[in-house]
């Protein structure tokens, strides 16, 4: 039986690689994962987080023309009946299309899409709407907008899964007191994903809150541009970064509040983990994030601007008994078991 292959944007889409990681631990048989672009040259670390039953390659030119051909080599050696499931393809860039070119079982999963991926969805994404036998979505609102798509519930880790137990001390790695309150952004770092904004609310709450701190959790291009901003914020001390290939579920008891700021248009993978898990969550009001939070019931719904969102974290920072421990129905209504319509094709 062909081994299962999986394509994705680029080594920092952690939204849809944490939930290649955990079906890959399900998987009697390794997975091939094929990353376009390694723009962090992260994928040494990428691959030894993901674990030895998923087995990660990407092209390392810099060169799109140079991709084409590489990618194209890499997958010379699987059967042209081989289903190939691409995750988000309106980030993939032309260089993908050879390559897709080539099998004939494609099918499509999209996670979080931004309003830019979602209204121009470019060549390849287009190519890959129109020749996938299923087209997966993570939210209703993305299956309303994608013809011929199906709602599809995000792959979450069982919160008794063993990998709880290998924790990071957020305290210990950066050298906060105890009477830290800290505040946790997890995801990919890319311009619509907005940490700006939380760099600001931290910037805001500072002045109410002595011993506030963020903790960014991502890669992305904008991890150098985002160290500046903290700078240049003044808030060097506050503002710390840690790389997402470690265990994310470990963090949430350590946090006050998880933080989602993105303006994208599905169900973002730790918002739904963190809800499971009945940790405090603070997000924009985007139609994803409007499907899991029902507003000061399991959660809260703030914004645009940041001092909407800053509200709800100081109330949470102030009052921790505000946020009942109630999940959100949505995000944990028995749905189809994303392992058998993804995954097991």
């Amino acid at each position: 039986m062909p081994r299962p292959l999986h394509v994705v944007p680029s080594t920092t889409e952690f939204d849809a690689l944490i939930q290649i990681r955990t079906a890959a631990r399900f998987s009697s048989e390794p997975i091939d994962v094929i990353c376009l672009e390694d723009v962090t040259n992260n994928l040494e670390a990428l691959q030894q987080w993901i674990g030895s039953n998923a087995i990660v390659t990407a092209p390392r030119s810099q060169s799109p023309w140079l991709r084409t051909v590489q990618l194209v080599q890499l997958t010379r050696r699987f059967d042209r009946n081989n289903t190939v499931t691409c995750w988000d393809p309106a980030k993939f860039g032309l260089e993908a299309l050879p390559m897709l070119r080539r099998f004939r079982n494609l099918q499509t999963v999209i996670t979080t899409p931004s309003k830019r991926n979602l209204t121009y969805p470019g060549v390849v994404g287009n190519f890959m709407y129109q020749q996938s036998h299923s087209v997966s979505v993570s939210s209703r609102f993305l299956e309303s907008q994608i013809p011929n798509s199906q709602f599809v519930p995000s792959l979450l880790l069982p919160i008794d899964s063993p990998d709880v137990n290998e924790t990071l001390e957020l305290r210990t790695e950066f050298n906060l007191s105890n009477s830290s309150q800290i505040i946790l952004c997890l995801g990919n770092n890319e311009s619509f994903v907005r940490i700006k904004e939380a760099i600001w609310i931290v910037g805001i709450l500072e002045h109410l809150h002595q011993d506030i701190h963020l903790v960014i959790c991502g890669d992305g291009s904008q991890t150098d541009i985002l160290r500046q901003y903290a700078d240049h914020m003044v808030l060097r001390p506050r503002i710390h970064f840690l790389t997402p290939w470690i265990e994310p579920v470990s963090l949430f008891p350590q946090i006050q509040c998880l933080l989602v700021t993105a303006d994208h248009q599905g169900k973002d993978w730790g918002l739904q983990q963190a809800i499971q898990q009945q940790v405090a969550v603070v997000a924009s009001r985007s139609d994803g994030n409007n499907e899991c939070i029902q507003h000061e019931q399991n959660g809260f719904l703030g914004g645009p601007d940041a001092g909407g969102l800053a509200k709800y974290i100081h109330q949470i920072l102030l009052e921790p008994t505000v946020f009942p421990d109630r999940p959100s129905a949505d995000c944990t209504q028995n749905t189809p078991n994303p392992l058998e319509t993804v995954f097991n094709q």
